[in-house]
């Protein structure tokens, strides 16, 4: 069955989908350099009457001012069967994004919201990178702790290693996932070939940034070793950039 032919641009609109799995209006147009609004909402209707996109209607206000939040739907995943970049991995996921969470969605648009800051600002330095889950190689050493997102700002430079906490996280886990951290990267697997990462721990809250830094201080003491690991919060996150003062080193 051929699929409904879509113009280049909404192609990229598809591939960006693939890449954060959920984001809004004012993302997209962000993401693809698009100051006319109308020509992004043309698209993204018509992308969704073919059956390219599903599209989330904030009912929770009466003035309706939030934008659409966009997933990819069932020929959208088919265009993505075609496209290399495309891991079949991790397209089959796709399938349940009609049943996502509250939760995973806003972490999905935080996520891309980070994105768009550090790619405004540094597009054009030489070696920088972002990557999401979907673009982690799945027989990669990454997919072991499988961090929410990974960027680097310039070349030779250490990455920065992003894990989003949620409030519903038990301590328990919270403690198994700091853990795995402070084992892998100090692996042979991960020194051999890199430098020792920044480790950016956001936390939901600061009760549990405060457990979180007597945790793994715990880790340190009892291990006798040192990570760069920072710690915030979501909301700090939000108001000041993941570059703003904001961070918390664990000594």
């Amino acid at each position: 069955m051929t699929l409904p032919h879509i113009t280049t641009k909404q192609q990229e609109i598809l591939l960006l989908l693939y890449k954060f799995r959920f984001l809004n209006r004012t993302q997209i147009q962000t993401l693809l350099h698009h100051k006319n609004t109308k020509n992004i909402n043309t698209w993204l209707q018509d992308l969704t009457q073919k059956n390219y996109l599903e599209k989330i209607i904030d009912n929770t206000t009466k003035l309706n001012t939030t934008p659409y939040k966009y997933y990819l739907s069932t020929n959208g995943i088919k265009f993505l069967k075609t496209q290399p970049i495309c891991k079949k991995e991790y397209l089959t996921k796709l399938y349940k994004e009609a049943k996502r969470s509250e939760q995973f969605i806003d972490r999905c648009l935080f996520i891309a919201n980070i994105y768009i800051y550090l790619h405004q600002k540094y597009e054009n330095i030489p070696g920088f990178a972002f990557y999401t889950q979907s673009d982690y190689t799945p027989s990669g050493i990454i997919k072991e702790i499988f961090p929410h997102c990974v960027f680097r700002k310039k070349e030779n430079q250490p990455y920065f290693v992003v894990e989003l906490f949620a409030d519903t996280m038990p301590r328990f886990a919270i403690r198994t996932r700091i853990a795995l951290y402070t084992t892998f990267f100090v692996q042979e697997g991960w020194t051999k070939n890199e430098q020792l990462p920044n480790i950016l721990f956001i936390c939901p809250d600061q009760k549990m940034e405060k457990y979180m830094i007597k945790f793994t201080n715990k880790i340190y003491q009892e291990e006798s070793m040192r990570l760069n690991i920072f710690v915030t919060t979501k909301d700090q996150v939000a108001k000041q950039s993941i570059e703003g003062e904001i961070w918390k080193k664990i000594e």
